[in-house]
């Protein structure tokens, strides 16, 4: 069976050569609601919505969701399209830097439709020690708050790595366990701190950017996340290029199972093509 759809919005006029396409689905936490698409464009440093476009795609015999092409139309006649192939991210670190740069590939509006979720990146590729006063064991590809203080841990696989369909699972969930025990929010400061520096941001001044539309204290900001933390009140995210049917069967029983720990999966395929690359 095909199935195609065509989505109209204005396209960014200024930057018509985007260098790089990402089809970004979200898997949020039951099979009922589970697929939702946005496509989006990376042009210089900015994520543009990349519309209008067309999206064929097609089930095998399983039913399983097959990526083929998408048609971006790149005049306002829609007279031309431009084929874009699916592609693979040519490492994990380019694939990592993609959302370092761009955390809205993590559909805040699709987690939280009433109050969509904003993103702070705190630390990338921080420690994970497994006991008190001891030297980090594990690296987690990102740690993100959003606006309420709720940690959310980001681990990125791309599709041709083999952990990615069961033992990233209990990768995750190993990391959450000892991040909960072992990270005190004095931790947290210092490693958005050490982000701020190497962004050349003064760490005080993004907080309170960051905070400026809640009700919350910048000064107390931290003690709320390692209290998230303590009680599992937290979110974990697959973000990969491919989610495979194995991984969503998963993340939908644990949600099935929990109430404080939020689990999701974020797929974000790359496009490119006829000098989009």
């Amino acid at each position: 069976m095909f199935r195609s759809s065509h989505l109209s919005a204005p396209i960014d006029k200024h930057n018509s050569k985007p260098s790089e396409l990402s089809h970004s689905v979200t898997y949020l936490r039951t099979a009922s609601d589970r697929l939702e698409k946005n496509i989006l464009c990376v042009v210089g440093d900015r994520l543009v919505v990349a519309f209008p476009y067309i999206c064929v795609e097609c089930e095998d015999e399983r039913g399983n969701l097959m990526k083929d092409a998408i048609y971006l139309i790149k005049d306002e006649s829609r007279e031309k399209s431009v084929r874009l192939e699916p592609t693979p991210y040519g490492t994990e670190d380019e694939f990592q830097t993609l959302l370092e740069r761009f955390p809205e590939l993590l559909a805040g509006e699709q987690i939280d439709r009433v109050n969509p979720r904003r993103w702070l990146l705190v630390a990338r590729e921080i420690g994970i020690a497994d006991g008190e006063n001891l030297s980090a064991r594990w690296a987690l590809d990102h740690f993100f708050v959003d606006q309420d203080g709720i940690p959310t841990l980001v681990e990125v696989k791309r599709q041709s790595d083999t952990r990615l369909r069961r033992e990233v699972v209990g990768q995750v969930l190993e990391y959450a366990a000892n991040a909960a025990k072992w990270w005190p929010g004095s931790y947290l400061q210092q490693e958005f701190e050490k982000t701020c520096q190497k962004e050349g941001k003064d760490p005080i001044e993004a907080l309170s950017n960051f905070l400026a539309q809640e009700n919350l204290d910048p000064l107390a900001f931290w003690k709320l996340v390692e209290g998230r933390l303590k009680i599992g009140d937290m979110r974990l995210i697959f973000f990969s290029d491919v989610i495979p049917p194995e991984l969503q069967r998963i993340i939908e029983f644990l949600n099935s199972q929990t109430s404080k720990t939020e689990f999701l999966a974020i797929e974000v395929q790359r496009y490119s093509g006829a000098g989009f690359s």
